[in-house]
């Protein structure tokens, strides 16, 4: 049996970091700017229309999310890479970390505590275990996904648990993406 082969991963080639203005009136209905998307090395790709989000890891580029904004019938979001177990963690060192769904609500949260993406809304073994290798008695883990995912973060948080960390569910009527920066402040006090 041959050895699994892994691909590598590789931005559009026309990547870059003039953003149209759809692109950016897109991220501003979510508080975030061009000094947002520059900070977190989000690019565009005209000939694909999409916002591209790279993720680094050691190695370098290990995968990308990327937003359609094109006319045509596509995926609005659309993603290269292994990135249901990516572990991609933004924002300054913090007592707290909030396990997001999209990479949107992290970049959003990282502004004033530790957020990650989950690409979904699943955490898993490996994630959770190396969460805990890094963080278990100094961090709260809050699972903070999307309102019509409270079933699911009530598991993930169930995990979390099991595995060691202190562990707990953010609810909220919204997105955390939807949230202003103040709501998203009180709901992590809560």
């Amino acid at each position: 049996q041959e050895p699994i082969t892994k691909h590598e991963v590789v931005l559009p080639s026309d990547s870059d970091v003039c953003y149209p203005t759809r692109a950016l009136e897109w991220v501003g209905h979510y508080d975030l700017t061009r000094n947002d998307l520059l900070n977190h090395n989000v690019l565009w790709s005209e000939s694909y229309k999409r916002l591209i989000f790279p993720i680094y890891g050691d190695t370098g580029l290990i995968a990308y999310q990327g937003r359609y904004f094109g006319e045509e019938k596509r995926p609005k979001w659309w993603g290269v890479g292994d990135l249901k177990n990516t572990f991609h963690i933004l924002g300054k060192s913090s007592s707290q970390l909030v396990l997001v769904e999209d990479i949107v609500s992290a970049i959003k949260l990282s502004k004033f505590t530790m957020a990650m993406p989950l690409f979904g809304s699943h955490v898993g073994a490996v994630r959770f275990k190396r969460l805990y290798s890094l963080y278990k008695d100094t961090v709260e883990v809050c699972v903070y996904l999307d309102p019509d995912k409270r079933r699911e973060a009530l598991l993930e948080a169930r995990r979390g648990v099991l595995c060691g960390l202190k562990t707990r569910v953010i609810y909220s009527e919204r997105d955390p993406k939807e949230e202003s920066i103040n709501n998203l402040k009180k709901i992590l006090t809560v």
